[in-house]
Order: structure tokens, then sequence, then C-alpha cells
């Protein structure tokens, strides 16, 4: 259980990154293809006048971050007639796509374009090339969350989550986590009561828990309030003071201790305050061109969505499913350097496991299994493999669950 919330923040991190990959189709246009000096390229869209094949978008998308060349869209093209190209999107909310080069043979082919400007608004936006062109869509993220708006102090020290500060009110549950630039984690979990003071019991019993993570540690492993033996090694209080539902706001204040029992060493959070952060209600939709498979004690899990993530602070990948209101998960983990192979799936403090969310109070984790990498192509962040794991509660005893024919084929972000 210790570990609990780390994967929960991971979960919600993954959904709101992995957004930047939706397609839809669109009946939006402006974009332009043309051939250039020296010989006039004719070719044409793969997947026009609808969603442009196969396209593969690369890149973080937030509003006040200006794109670089980390931001690019690579289509699918068919050539009829060599020569020299110049394309481009349509321009819409400060941001556009365009490319340029030759073409020396015929036939299918990919192009890459690189995305210029900086975006204006958060939300769905989609770029066509030309009326008759393909068309694509990318989700901008809100940007940066002000310095100061989730701020605690850790055994003291004055800590503030200035890289990333979330909530999330799904199925039931409320979640806020903020994430600073030196790598710490804080995120906490209840059940929703709406605006409330929660206790965070030291024995799990209030079905709510703290945690916080530190990625620049030897040990990644979790502190969390709910890992204590007694009640002097853990508990705490969440006070949400404040529920804006219609501009998806919320402010509070926390507190709690915070145990981990791979070395029983304490962290205490205090002078929690979190003021306006945003909050989610719904996850993101996944991306259609990714597979994961999965049998749950013989019985076929199809998700509703599948993510990928390369988180690099935590230096590893995560692939999960997870049903349509995000609860029930099956995810591996793994390293962001992994190469082909078999390799041994064991329990949270390896560099292997798995986990598995039943409801939205149990959370299974690995404890024997294996994973076997069939593919993975680091440059366009595309993995395939096998997995199988034994999973049980930190605390042992039941449920016990056997995953099995798990398949995964994922782009990560």
């Amino acid at each position: 259980m210790s570990t609990q919330l780390k994967h929960f923040f991971i979960f919600l991190l993954s959904g709101f990154l992995f957004a930047a990959c939706e397609k839809e189709l669109s009946e939006e246009n402006g974009g332009t293809q043309t051939g250039g000096i020296g010989g006039t390229a004719v070719f044409t869209l793969a997947g026009s006048p609808g969603n442009c094949t196969a396209a593969l978008i690369s890149g973080i998308y937030k509003v006040g971050t200006a794109l670089d060349v980390s931001n690019t869209i690579t289509i699918s093209v068919n050539i009829t007639n060599i020569g020299t190209y110049t394309i481009s999107t349509n321009s819409l909310n400060g941001i556009s796509f365009a490319g340029a080069g030759s073409f020396i043979t015929t036939g299918e082919q990919s192009i890459t374009l690189t995305g210029s400007g900086t975006a204006l608004a958060a939300g769905t936006f989609t770029y066509a090339f030309g009326a008759n062109g393909c068309s694509f869509s990318i989700i901008i993220l809100p940007g940066e969350v002000v310095t100061g708006n989730f701020t605690a102090k850790i055994d003291g020290t004055p800590w503030v989550a200035d890289r990333f500060a979330q909530g999330a009110r799904i199925s039931n549950i409320i979640n806020i986590s903020g994430l600073g630039l030196d790598k710490k984690v804080l995120t906490i979990s209840v059940k929703d009561s709406g605006v409330h003071q929660y206790t965070l019991a030291w024995d799990n019993t209030s079905g709510g828990a703290g945690a916080f993570m530190d990625s620049s540690l030897a040990d990644v492993t979790a502190f969390t309030s709910n890992a204590g033996l007694t009640p002097t090694e853990g508990g705490g209080t969440l006070n949400i003071t404040a529920i804006d539902e219609v501009n998806k706001k919320m402010s509070g204040t926390f507190s709690f201790k915070a145990k981990r029992s791979t070395d029983n060493t304490y962290r205490d959070i205090t002078e929690g305050i979190f003021t306006d952060i945003p909050y989610i209600t719904t996850l993101p939709p996944g991306n259609a061109t990714d597979t994961f498979n999965v049998k749950i004690d013989g019985a076929a899990f199809v998700p509703a969505s599948v993510s990928g993530l390369g988180v690099a602070l935590l230096s590893n990948i995560v692939v999960q499913g997870y049903d349509a209101i995000g609860i029930k998960t099956v995810a591996v983990y793994f390293p962001n350097d992994i190469t082909t192979g078999v390799y041994v799936i064991g329990g949270l403090a390896d560099l292997y496991y798995g986990q598995y969310n039943v409801d939205a109070s149990t959370f299974l984790a690995s404890s024997t299994g294996t994973l076997e990498i069939l593919f993975h192509d680091p440059a366009t962040r595309r993995i395939r493999g096998r997995f199988s794991f034994t999973a049980s509660p930190l605390t042992g005893g039941p449920p016990v669950a056997q995953i099995t024919e798990g398949y995964f084929a994922v782009t990560y972000l």
C-alpha cells in the first residue's frame, strides 16, 4: 500500500501528457502544400480529406510555452512525381506546422513538419493542410502553475510545487498532486465529500492517504501516511476549504506524517497550502493506435483507454490500461533504456514491476512475473511487449490476482 499514491499520481500525469496525441476528424482548413524551385513534386496526403493516416505527434504543448524542434508532426504522403516541396498547416491558436524538402523517389513516404509559435489558450485544436488535405488534432495543456500556488514544509524545510500542480475529482475520489523542479512529489487522495476536513488515517481506515516521493534519492519508494504500525508513525489531515465548480479550481491545507516501509524512515509534511489549483473531472481519451490486452484471473480485460509515459524524473516507462472511469487499472513499469529481451518482474522495490488496481480501495502490486520486450525504438518512442505477474496486497493476504497473457504496443510520451 505504501506506493499506492505514487502510482495514482503517475497515472494522472500520464493521462494529462498523453492527451497531446489525440486525433480526430475535422472540417477545418487553411494550410498549404506546394512544389518548389527546381521541379514541383506531385503528391497526396494519406488520409485526405479526413484524419492524416498514422500521424505521429511529438512534443508537449502548453499555453505560454514556445514550440521548438521537439514539437513535430509526422505524416504519410504518396508521391507520383519527384521534386521539391513546401507544406504547412493553417495557423490556429498562435501555432502552426511547416516543412520543406525534396522527394527523390516516388511511392509512399513519411515527412516531418516542425511546429512554431506559442499557444494562446488551452483546449483541443485541429490543424489541416489546405481545403482538401488531411487533418490532425492537438490538445494544448494549461500553462505552468504560478510558483507559490502549492507549498509545504518537508521536515521543516520550505518546498514549492514549481513544476506542476493539479487536482482531480473522478469516480468519487479527490486527488491533489504537486511536483517540484527538485524532483520531489506530494500527492493526496481521499473519498470525495466536497468542501470538508478529511482524515488521513495511519491505518488506512479513512480511505484517504498522502504520499511523498523524492526521485533524487537512491530509493525512490514513496513515504506514505498509511504505512505506519502505530498512530505515532503516520496519519494527518486534508482540509479542502473551497471548490470552484465553474472554473474547476480547488483550495485547501494539509499536513501528514509519512513512513517508508523499505527502511523505516519518515518525513513530516507540514503547513501544506494549495490555492486555486486546477482540477479535472474526466480522463483524457486514449490513443487509438495503441493496444493493451490482458487477462485477470483468466477473464479478458480490454481497457477503455491505454497510455504510455516515459517518466524522465523517475527514469522509467509506465504502460497501463484502465477502464472507462479510470479506476480499474493494470500497469507495468520498467527502465526507460530497456532493450529487447526477457526480464524478471519483482516487487515495487525492483526495476521491473506490475500493478493492478481492482477498484477505488483495493490496490495490488506484483510479487513475481515475467516481462518480454519484443520491440523498442527510443527515437520514435514505440514499444511492444508481453507480460504476466502475480499481484497481491503489500500487507499480504487476499486478494491475490493472476495477471496473464498481457500484451501492449504503444507510443509513449
